[in-house]
């Protein structure tokens, strides 16, 4: 959840000024447009309104994420806007959406992107939906939630990356390729 992390430590959390899909979505791809790596190379805002009518980006139990892929190499990027009171979003369990992560992903990310989706859905499941973060007060307690959220997941990979640590390490030395360690 690199990604997210960064968009919280570079100011791309935003409330959303306005309920409504279509100017929350563009008000989010102008954040992401004011990146200095992008420098308005594409009209994001339209592209992700073409791929919204084309493919709803509501995961489900209060969450969007809309974006956009773009050929070449580069950063995943994020911005992050938090909707109080809700957009009517069209998400497949109908529930409104109180959290909405746009995504700038070029090509050359695009695993990585899927990565920190499924992170993030791991971090709403257990709590059902974002309750905590659709009755919270103000955008410090947001930003508190999903920086605890960056976290847990950042602690549950610990263990799965050390297991394949631990295979790569058992297929090296079945093959009798183990390397050599070096002292430090």
């Amino acid at each position: 959840m690199r990604s997210l992390l960064n968009a919280l430590q570079d100011g791309r959390l935003i409330e959303l000024p306005d309920a409504d899909k279509w100017n929350s979505l563009k008000y989010l791809a102008h954040l992401i447009e004011a990146i200095p790596e992008i420098g308005g190379s594409i009209d994001l805002a339209e592209q992700v309104k073409a791929q919204e009518q084309t493919n709803n980006t509501g995961i489900g139990l209060g969450v969007a994420c809309p974006h956009v892929r773009v050929p070449g190499n580069g950063d995943l990027l994020s911005a992050v806007g938090w909707s109080p009171s809700g957009i009517e979003y069209g998400s497949k369990d109908g529930k409104k959406v109180h959290l909405v992560v746009m995504y700038y992903i070029p090509e050359a990310q695009k695993n990585t992107y899927l990565k920190e989706v499924s992170s993030l859905v791991r971090a709403v499941r257990p709590e059902g939906e974002i309750q905590s973060i659709a009755k919270a007060e103000d955008i410090a307690k947001v930003r508190e939630e999903l920086l605890d959220w960056v976290q847990a997941s950042i602690d549950a990979g610990i263990p799965e990356t050390k297991a394949r640590m631990i295979r790569l390490e058992a297929r090296q030395a079945a093959l009798g390729d183990t390397p050599e360690l070096v002292a430090g």
